[in-house]
């Protein structure tokens, strides 16, 4: 922690006092009992989709984390992976637009406003989702809502690990997952 940059040590600091909590979400993953487990993107973020000229979009690179080994990238896992995967990555563009030159909003509005990007991003998904006899996402509301968090924290955790070795700025937006109750 001594490498840290002051709001990542301080964010870093709250962790052993949200243990609990995060325990408590992470047992979210017991709502994908009975959920079907298929081939996914395995990498599946904003940086992942490409808008065309017609103003379609298109998702590309589907080779999955490049840093976790070939037997695990082809494995078969759920669906929700790489919505937690996207809905992550609505944190680092909001850190991107929040930390920009000029930036006067409040990080509350920040949040705020990722929150209403994922809110919108997961009706739609849910909205166009045909599953056909497949069972992809738990069923009932609170099952979905609590597998993601989940999955989301799972992303969290090897996000930090990422940044840590990478990008050590960069650490205080997965820290502030972990610690930012949802």
């Amino acid at each position: 922690m001594d490498t840290f940059d002051v709001e990542a040590r301080a964010l870093a600091e709250l962790l052993p006092a949200v243990v609990p909590t995060l325990r408590d979400r992470l047992s979210g993953f017991s709502a994908l009992a009975g959920t079907s487990q298929i081939r996914i993107h395995g990498d599946y973020h904003l940086g992942q989709v490409l808008r065309k000229p017609n103003s379609q979009y298109v998702v590309v690179d589907f080779d999955g984390e490049p840093n976790r080994p070939l037997s695990e990238r082809r494995g078969k896992y759920s669906a929700l992976r790489d919505v937690a995967g996207m809905t992550r990555s609505f944190s680092y563009l909001r850190g991107t637009l929040e930390r920009g030159a000029g930036s006067s909003r409040p990080r509350s509005e920040w949040i705020a406003w990722e929150d209403s990007l994922r809110e919108a991003f997961l009706t739609s998904y849910l909205a166009k989702l045909d599953t056909g006899d497949l069972t992809l996402v738990p069923v009932a509301p609170e099952d979905f809502r609590n597998a993601l968090t989940a999955l989301e924290l799972e992303k969290a955790i090897y996000e930090c690990g990422y940044e840590m070795a990478t990008r050590p700025d960069w650490l205080w937006l997965p820290l502030n997952r972990l610690v930012r109750s949802r």
